[in-house]
Formats: structure tokens, C-alpha cells, sequence
């Protein structure tokens, strides 16, 4: 959230100070004034919906500006291994480049083979395109983003944030699962849209996935 603060003019809380107690992490932050999108939107109108979407979309432009200086690796802000649950592991990686992160991070460490063929060629498609390696929040889920009547105030849970492919968002924000049945149209307005890799990803997900808890 510094560097995201420092960097971009996106809200994101002030961070006071950070520890460990007990074995556990903890980060004092300021408070935000608003409520979770997630508390408002299924009932808030389609001008509310087209002012948020469109705040989004530009802090998540914005966000694509920042450039790794870790060449193709996927991974922390620090060059480390990225927390993810969309990932086989919570905490997996840093993967060399997008063919790795395919292959050990997205297809849970599984090859395709045993999938049916249509199946195959989507996943096999999906995953040969090549993308650039940008700065991700990684969970753009509703309950992340607060509201003060319709302004954005902040984007929070930066947890697994990191330099992934740049579909991996909107990947990821399908995965959240939060935005309901009118999700796609709204997602679409907010981030950019990569239809076959998240066409991909939902198959492995329903295919693969195991929650760990």
C-alpha cells in the first residue's frame, strides 16, 4: 500500500506501523470513511454502478503504469513468493516467467492431458498467449472497495497483490465472485477484459480447485 500511495494517486489506507505478535502479522492503518461496495451494490442504481465502474477503471489504468523491475517473474513486490488463493498454495512462487506460472501456479501443478479434448485446445490456447507483467491488487472483490456515496475512498487487502500477467485481475475478480449476476458487465467497464484466459481459468478452477480450508 506505500508503494501503491507513493506512486498512484489510487486511495488506498495510510499505513501507521506493522508487527508481529504471537506468531501472527498485524498493520495499524487509518480508518476509511464509507461502507463496502459489497453492503450497497445489488441494491444501488445504474448511475451509482457507471460512477464506481468508471473510478475503478481509471485507478486500475493507473496501477498498470507501474513497471516490474523483475523482467518476466512472477511474484512479490520484493521479488519473492506471491500469496494467492486462487493458487495451488497460498504462498507459491516466484515463478520464472508466465509458462511456469501456467503451468506450476494456474493449472495447480496438473497437465491437461486428462481433460476433455475441447477442454484441452481452450486451456492450451488460453495459456499461449504471451502478456505483459504489471502490477496486480489480485482481489478486487466488493467487499475490498469502499464507497462514500459514490466515491470510491479507498481500494484495501492489498494481501495478494504482486507482478502477475495482466489478465490475472480480471481472472481473479471472476473468481471473487462478489459482483452478482450483473458482475460481467460492470467488471468489463472496470478492467480490461481478456475473455479466453478467463474462460480458461473458471474451467480449471471448477476442473481443479480445492479450497484448503
Amino acid at each position: 500500500m506505500r508503494m501503491v500511495s507513493s506512486c498512484t494517486r489510487i486511495p488506498v489506507p495510510r499505513i501507521w506501523t506493522h508487527f508481529v505478535w504471537d506468531e501472527r502479522r498485524y498493520i495499524v492503518m487509518s480508518r476509511v470513511r464509507g461502507v463496502e461496495l459489497s453492503s450497497v451494490w445489488r441494491t444501488a442504481g445504474t448511475q451509482f454502478k457507471e460512477a464506481v465502474a468508471a473510478q475503478l477503471a481509471n485507478h486500475f489504468k493507473e496501477l498498470r503504469t507501474l513497471r516490474t523491475p523483475y523482467g518476466s517473474r512472477i511474484c512479490s513486490i520484493l521479488g519473492g513468493p506471491v500469496r494467492d488463493f486462487r493458487l495451488q498454495y497460498r504462498h507459491t512462487g516466484p515463478f520464472e516467467d508466465e509458462d511456469d506460472f501456467n503451468h506450476h501456479g494456474a493449472r495447480f501443478n496438473h497437465d491437461i492431458e486428462f481433460l476433455p479434448a475441447d477442454m484441452q485446445e481452450l486451456v492450451a490456447a488460453a495459456h499461449s498467449i504471451k502478456h505483459d507483467i504489471v502490477f496486480t491488487h489480485g482481489d478486487l472483490a466488493l467487499r475490498n472497495i469502499m464507497v462514500d456515496g459514490a466515491t470510491v475512498t479507498a481500494i484495501v487487502d492489498w494481501e495478494c497483490a504482486g507482478w502477475f500477467p495482466e489478465h490475472w485481475e480480471y481472472c481473479k475478480s471472476i473468481f471473487a465472485a462478489e459482483w452478482g449476476e450483473e458482475r460481467d458487465p460492470w467488471l468489463r467497464r472496470a478492467l480490461p477484459v481478456y475473455y479466453l484466459e478467463a474462460e480458461a481459468d473458471s474451467m480449471l478452477v471448477r476442473h481443479l480447485w480445492r479450497p484448503l480450508v
